[in-house]
């Protein structure tokens, strides 16, 4: 696994802990770093030849299943 996702993952559940007892400072910082992983995500998928029509594809898919799962 990429290093930076590990990082970003652990920033994240730290942040995340935190946001529980958050003040607006501690939600917003939560916010950037998921729109960080969000981005890094996009990028590696058009990386590997995903471009925006396919993430959407993609997107439609993961949705589907997750609302099948009960998630939505």
């Amino acid at each position: 696994m990429d290093n930076r996702i590990l990082h970003a993952a652990q920033s994240i559940e730290r942040l995340a802990d935190e946001a529980y007892e958050a003040d607006d400072d501690d939600v917003e910082r939560l916010a950037e770093e998921l729109t960080d992983v969000i981005t890094l995500c996009t990028s590696w998928l058009y990386a590997i030849g995903y471009d925006e029509y396919l993430r959407g594809e993609l997107q439609r898919r993961v949705n589907e299943k997750n609302k099948a799962r009960g998630y939505f």
